[in-house]
């Protein structure tokens, strides 16, 4: 199959999402947790599991913030946006008096700057795993034909791991507009395992191109070669991610707070790592040899 001759409808269809998910993230920002911005986790347990058609806890949640409403087995969780103990104290106290039956469990205070600096480790952890793929990709393909350079993979990868990121950061920045969704340690977690999720894809391709580069380099152009890797390994790829997918689609179903939210980003990530893999980054290494000649 000539795919590679619709290169410039998949891509032109990739810059008009990004353009909308930059827009939309410029636009509505994010609405983060506690584990960024700082405040406090109260767990407890109630026989009172109507609670929050309370009026008065309508009241309360108005008064103090709250963030999140969770249960986990039979503990509920709330998360409010103060980290003064005064303040926290206070809120304890009127849960207790307004909720029937009510235990404290635990109380988990997160400060501001815990958030802040915890804000800076996932960035950096998200920059040092671009920057190993990279690295690591160039060298695995270096010296495979004089046709093409090694770093043009790395960085068409990276290329189309900033398209699958990109793609699910506006679609929650969206979320947490409309629907409140917040943005946590589990939705870095998701975006993590996007990133395995899409360079996995893509060096499935991309080994596939350089076994065909080593066999058909003087009988093939480079862009036929392209095209019989991406036709020979386009099932497979298909295939794999569509069965990860329905795996997460059914955990977002039946899942239940932070865990769902999770699940969704990565049925996003998984299919837009697909996509990209076989109509964004193979053709990006055939666009940046272009480029250079």
């Amino acid at each position: 199959m000539n795919i590679l001759k619709y290169t410039k409808y998949f891509v032109s269809l990739s810059v008009f999402f990004i353009c909308i998910g930059i827009y939309i993230i410029f636009t509505y920002g994010f609405k983060t947790s506690i584990e960024y911005t700082g405040g406090t986790v109260v767990k407890f347990k109630t026989s009172d599991i109507e609670f929050t058609n309370n009026p008065n806890f309508q009241n309360i949640s108005t008064k103090f913030d709250v963030k999140e409403i969770s249960k986990e087995d039979d503990i509920f969780s709330i998360k409010i946006s103060e980290t003064q103990s005064q303040q926290v104290q206070e809120f304890t106290l009127t849960l207790q008096e307004n909720i029937a039956e009510i235990e404290i469990v635990d109380i988990e205070v997160v400060g501001s700057s815990v958030g802040i600096e915890f804000a800076k480790n996932s960035f950096l952890a998200l920059i040092i795993a671009l920057t190993g793929i990279i690295l690591y990709v160039a060298y695995s393909f270096n010296g495979i034909s004089e046709k093409v350079s090694s770093w043009y993979f790395g960085t068409a990868s990276i290329i189309a791991i900033f398209h699958d990121l990109l793609l699910v950061i506006s679609f929650f920045s969206l979320a947490g507009f409309l629907f409140n969704v917040e943005i946590d340690a589990l939705f870095l977690t998701a975006l993590l395992a996007i990133i395995g999720f899409s360079i996995n894809d893509t060096i499935v391709v991309f080994d596939r191109i350089r076994e065909n580069l080593i066999k058909h380099d003087k009988s093939k152009s480079l862009l036929e070669i392209f095209n019989v890797s991406i036709s020979e390994t386009l099932n497979r790829s298909i295939t794999t991610s569509f069965t990860v997918i329905i795996i997460m689609f059914s955990l977002f179903l039946m899942g239940s707070g932070s865990i769902k939210f999770f699940a969704l980003a990565l049925v996003i990530g998984i299919a837009a790592g697909t996509y990209s893999s076989i109509f964004i980054a193979t053709p990006m290494v055939l666009l940046l040899n272009k480029v250079r000649k």
